[in-house]
């Protein structure tokens, strides 16, 4: 059980590959609203896209870009549900069994130093250069770190910090704000680039990006292992994604 799980849930999006747009304001168009929640601990739950892995609809425009977020395959962590931020876990045989080859190519794909990203990529994208971005790393769950929810929950220190998760620090690890600060700085030279991108990258990291372009809560933004999103830019700017 996640914390999230334990606070009431999040709301969750539609599965399919249905294009949503930026609304006048630069954020994603969308109904409803959410309630913020402890951050989960990793599990399997999450919808995102396969089809993402996909021939894409390209956006009309001759400065459209692609970004390709992809979370990692499943590891033994996500099964057991327990905090794997900054654990450096591999696939497990079932995550990995999970996984297929992208039916694009890409030359380059930008991945974290956790191995799970590394592994994932190589299986969707076996002839692709890997570039390791440390920043884009997964959240240090400090003293929670490979532990599960239920081995937390009478912890005062883990109460404390899922009063308001989305701001507070773990005890010797991080926030979700110090998070998403450097993701961001992370990602801000592939957008540079101008040119579309695949990253393998995290959960937490990929609702924390799809957060800060597109607003709303990080549940808005659930992803299982092995699926993910695909960023619409034109002239820098995100303005769809499915």
């Amino acid at each position: 059980v996640s914390a999230a799980a334990a606070r009431g849930g999040c709301r969750r999006l539609p599965r399919g590959g249905q294009r949503r747009r930026a609304d006048g304001r630069g954020r994603a168009a969308r109904a409803g609203g959410g309630r913020a929640a402890g951050l989960p601990a990793g599990g399997a739950r999450g919808h995102g896209d396969r089809d993402v892995l996909r021939h894409s609809d390209r956006a009309q425009g001759g400065h459209a870009m692609l970004i390709v977020l992809l979370r990692h395959g499943q590891t033994a962590y996500n099964e057991q549900r327990r905090y794997q931020g900054a654990a450096d876990v591999p696939l497990s045989p079932a995550g990995r069994a999970a996984l297929k080859k992208a039916d694009f190519e890409t030359e380059t794909v930008y991945v974290t130093p956790l191995c799970r990203t590394a592994q994932t990529a190589r299986i969707l994208f076996p002839h692709a250069r890997q570039i390791v971005v440390p920043a884009l790393r997964e959240m240090d769950f400090g003293d929670f770190e490979m532990k599960s929810y239920a081995e937390l929950k009478d912890d005062p220190a883990f109460q404390a910090w899922c009063e308001d998760a989305e701001h507070n620090a773990c005890p010797n690890g991080e926030s979700a704000p110090q998070v998403l600060a450097r993701n961001l700085a992370a990602i801000q030279p592939v957008l540079d680039a101008g040119e579309d991108a695949v990253c393998v990258i995290h959960g937490g990291v990929t609702a924390g990006l799809m957060m800060h372009w597109f607003g709303g809560i990080r549940y808005d933004y659930p992803v299982a292992p092995g699926t993910g999103y695909q960023v619409t830019f034109e002239d820098g700017k995100p303005v769809s994604y499915r």
